[in-house]
């Protein structure tokens, strides 16, 4: 099996070399993939992430998504973690950790069973294979953050990030429920204790 470090690299290059104008319509498709989703009318809640310009950029839904809570993580220099907090709009995102846009600091901290149990997770990652294993920057960031979360887990992608071969995980690593790309949807549906993929396009 190949390394972490080298599928990162390999799947960041992947990714860096698409062009503006298809990021632009794979960004479009893959938000108005959320946005079928089943657990995407249901939530409460859409925790969702600020893009490093090479991800496929959420922030539109914050417009979109009408009626939910907005979460986005922010990270607490006290407590030297990250948290979600609640915001209401583009203008309620500032530079953080590492400069990516994230919660100012009087945004209301989410509510932790709220967080757990009633929220869609948006999670951004490196690569992802048909096991619904996630391939993040490493760090375990978004491991820690959805520790004890019971509601739906979606990864978002790019087509380019998936893995044919089954990605190296760890037994703390948050397996994805879901996982959406510009072209396709894969739910993992549990029977018999057998996780197997149920691919949408």
């Amino acid at each position: 099996m190949t390394d972490k470090r080298t599928l990162r690299r390999r799947f960041a290059d992947a990714r860096k070399v698409l062009t503006p104008e298809f990021r632009r319509t794979a960004d479009r498709a893959i938000r108005a993939r959320v946005m079928a989703l089943p657990e995407a009318r249901d939530c409460r809640a859409l925790a969702l992430y600020a893009t490093d310009g090479v991800e496929p950029d959420l922030t539109p839904l914050m417009r979109e998504a009408a009626g939910k809570l907005l979460l986005f993580p922010r990270y607490r220099a006290d407590r030297g973690e990250y948290e979600f907090a609640v915001v209401s709009g583009p203008a309620d995102l500032t530079p953080g950790k590492f400069g990516l846009l994230e919660p100012a600091a009087d945004c209301p901290s989410a509510d932790p069973e709220t967080v757990r149990r009633e929220t869609l997770h948006l999670v951004p990652g490196l690569a992802f294979d048909g096991r619904g294993i996630r391939l993040g920057r490493g760090g375990g960031f978004y491991d820690r953050l959805l520790s004890g979360v019971t509601g739906p887990v979606c990864g978002v992608f790019y087509r380019c990030q998936f893995s044919a071969e089954d990605l190296p995980a760890e037994a703390h690593d948050r397996a994805l429920g879901i996982a959406v790309t510009e072209d396709f949807t894969i739910r993992w549906i549990v029977s018999d204790n057998n996780k197997q993929p149920e691919r949408k396009s």
